[in-house]
C-alpha cells in the first residue's frame, strides 16, 4: 500500500542565505563601525547568517519530519485496521509481516506466525495450488488470485481467496487473504438441494398411501411422546387445543400423518429459543380436521412462504447459519399431505413466529379393516 502526501519542499542552501541576510538586517542596529572593524565584524555577521540558516533548515526538517511521522501513521492505521488479511511473505515463503485482520483469521498470536512458513497452514488438497500460485506471482511479477483452502489454530477448515503480487525487488511478495467459507458454504448447499431435488421423482414414485383406520389423538399424542426429551432439552414450553373429532376414527396413513405431524413439530422446537411456546391445535372444518403447528421463533419472511414447500429453502440466510435445511422434508410432506387429499400452507411474521397447517379429511371408515 502507498500513501502519497503532498510535502513542504526543502528550501535550497542558496535562498537560505538570501533569506539569513534579510533577517539578520532587518535585525541590526544602525552602527557605524571603524575601519579596523570592518573584517571581524564581516566574520561575524557570515557568523550569525549560517546560525539562522541553520535555524531555518532544523524548522524545515522538523515540518518535514511531521509529514513523514503523520503519512506513516495514517498508513499504519490503513494497514492494521482494515478488514482484509494481509501477509508478507519472503522470497521462501515465511510471514515476515501482517496486519491484525490476518492474525484473527488465522487465529494465532502475531508473535507466533512471525517467521513461520504460511504453507504449513494450507490443506493438503490445496497444497499443490498454493505452491504453484505463489512459484507464479514471484516469476511472472503479474498480480496473480486464487482459492484455497486453510486449517486455522482451532483446527476449523476455512477457505479463502487469496490475491498476491511481488515487490519491485522480487524478494518479498504480498498477498491479501478474503476468507469465502460462508460463500462457499452456501455454494454447498445449493448443490445439495439441487441433488434432493434430482431425487424427488425417486420419492414419489415410491410414495403410497398405506390406509388404515386410527385417532387423530393417537397420532398427535404419539409425536409429542416422541419429541420429549427434544422439547425439555430446548426449554420450550408446549400448548394444546384438540376439537372432539381427534377421537374419531379417520382412514388415513397412519405412519405418514404422524410423520407430517411429527415433523412439524420438530420443526417448531427447533426453530423457537428457549422460554418460547409452541402451540399445537387440531378444529374440525366442514369434512376436514385442520391441525395447527404454531411457534414463536424467528418467522418467515414473506416473500419466502409460497416457495417453503416447493424443495428449496429461500430463507437460508436466516435460518442455515444456525439450523439444518428442512425445506426438501417440507416438499414431501406436502406431497404426503396432498395424497390424502388435504393441503398446507404457512403463515409467518418476522420476529413473531410461524404458523404451519394442513388439514386431512374426516372419512368414513366403513369397509376398512
Amino acid at each position: 500500500m502507498k500513501t502519497s502526501s503532498a510535502r513542504i519542499p526543502l528550501t535550497s542552501a542558496a535562498a537560505l542565505h538570501v533569506r539569513a541576510e534579510e533577517r539578520l538586517a532587518a535585525k541590526a542596529s544602525v552602527v557605524s563601525l571603524p575601519e579596523n572593524r570592518i573584517s571581524a565584524e564581516r566574520i561575524v555577521h557570515e557568523l550569525e547568517v549560517h546560525q539562522i540558516e541553520l535555524e531555518m533548515q532544523n524548522t524545515e526538517l522538523r515540518e518535514a519530519r511531521f509529514e513523514v511521522e503523520t503519512a506513516l501513521e495514517k498508513y499504519t492505521d490503513l494497514y492494521e485496521f482494515a478488514p482484509v488479511g494481509y501477509l508478507t511473505l519472503d522470497r521462501n515463503g515465511a510471514i515476515s509481516a501482517m496486519n491484525l485482520a490476518a492474525a484473527n483469521l488465522l487465529r494465532i498470536m502475531r508473535s507466533l506466525l512471525i517467521g513461520r512458513q504460511f504453507g504449513e497452514l494450507v490443506t493438503e488438497e490445496s497444497t499443490p495450488t498454493y505452491n504453484a500460485f505463489i512459484e507464479s506471482v514471484f516469476t511472472s511479477q503479474r498480480s496473480e488470485t486464487c482459492e484455497i483452502e486453510i486449517v486455522d489454530n482451532a483446527g476449523l477448515p476455512r477457505n479463502l481467496q487469496v490475491a498476491a503480487a511481488a515487490s519491485a525487488s522480487g524478494g518479498e511478495c504480498h498477498l491479501a487473504l478474503i476468507d469465502i467459507t460462508d460463500r462457499r458454504e452456501n455454494i454447498l448447499q445449493k448443490e445439495q438441494e439441487h441433488e434432493k431435488l434430482e431425487q424427488v421423482p425417486t420419492v414419489l414414485s415410491t410414495l403410497k398411501l398405506e390406509l388404515s383406520t386410527f385417532c387423530l389423538r393417537d397420532a398427535l399424542d404419539s409425536s409429542l411422546t416422541m419429541l420429549k426429551e427434544k422439547i425439555q432439552e430446548a426449554g420450550v414450553r408446549i400448548t394444546s387445543n384438540f376439537a372432539v373429532e381427534v377421537d374419531e376414527r379417520i382412514v388415513a396413513d397412519w405412519g405418514k400423518v404422524k410423520l407430517i405431524i411429527f415433523s412439524l413439530l420438530s420443526n417448531a422446537v427447533k426453530f423457537t429459543p428457549a422460554g418460547g411456546t409452541v402451540g399445537v391445535s387440531a378444529v374440525r372444518e366442514g369434512h376436514f380436521i385442520k391441525i395447527t403447528v404454531a411457534d414463536s421463533g424467528i418467522g418467515i419472511r414473506g416473500q419466502d412462504l409460497l416457495q417453503l414447500f416447493l424443495g428449496v429453502t429461500p430463507h437460508t440466510s436466516v435460518y442455515t447459519k444456525k439450523f439444518k435445511s428442512t425445506g426438501l422434508g417440507l416438499a414431501l410432506i406436502r406431497l404426503m399431505v396432498e395424497l390424502h387429499g388435504g393441503t398446507i400452507w404457512a403463515e409467518s411474521e418476522i420476529g413473531t413466529g410461524s404458523r404451519f397447517s394442513f388439514t386431512i379429511p374426516l372419512r368414513n371408515c366403513a369397509g376398512i379393516t
